[in-house]
């Protein structure tokens, strides 16, 4: 099941990857002629590595079909320059506004378990990090914001983790009755065309030499 669910999630998570992409390109861009003007060279030069690291993604997964490794590739070093643009001395408390969107692309494009622990990770260190740099600021440590912060950044969590699982369960419990016979509950010529495909082609992604079809 955890394989066919992933293959179920390919197209989506295709088009939420690619959309990454550009707002990666775009933003990285935008953000870095503006770190430029204000001094803060160094992380200007961490959104034009992203930028262009979003570029050469655009072009090399245009037309791969397994994302996996390419999706975890990016997400990490996207959340790392995250984290290390809420460090940088010079950047504005408003960057934590950023962490909102870790829950969301972490469940959309790494599933529910692994989605759920990288945005539990990334989300605690943005919290250390947060403390650690405008702890002596009253305004920011005054109790009701650090509540409102801390209750939507966890509602985004569940509501994120919610819908992963209810989307997966719903796409599995689709594909069964796709594949089922209604009146045996037997699987049916669409269920065995499924396991030939996949045993057709191997993990690797290989055709088997017995293909005759």
């Amino acid at each position: 099941m955890p394989d066919t669910a992933i293959r179920l999630a390919q197209p989506h998570r295709k088009a939420v990857f690619t959309t990454l992409l550009w707002i990666t390109l775009c933003a990285g861009i935008f953000f870095a002629g503006l770190n430029i003007l204000f001094g803060s060279f160094e992380l200007a030069m961490v959104e034009l590595v992203m930028a262009a690291y979003a570029i050469f993604l655009l072009v090399e997964t245009r037309h791969v079909q397994h994302l996996e490794r390419w999706i975890l590739a990016f997400v990490i070093p996207f959340f790392i320059a995250m984290m290390f643009a809420m460090w940088v001395p010079r950047s504005s408390a408003t960057v934590f506004a950023w962490v909102l969107l870790i829950p969301i692309v972490s469940h959309l494009l790494l599933g529910r378990q692994l989605g759920f622990a990288v945005s539990l990770f990334f989300m605690a260190t943005a919290g250390v990090i947060f403390f650690f740099k405008h702890g002596d600021d009253p305004a920011l440590m005054e109790e009701l914001a650090i509540a409102n912060i801390t209750i939507v950044s966890f509602a985004i969590l569940a509501f994120s983790h919610v819908y992963e699982v209810s989307r997966e369960r719903s796409e599995l419990r689709l594909l069964l009755m796709a594949q089922t016979d209604f009146l045996t509950g037997l699987a049916n010529r669409a269920r065995f065309k499924d396991i030939f495909e996949r045993e057709k082609v191997g993990p690797s992604g290989t055709r088997h030499p017995y293909q005759c079809w």
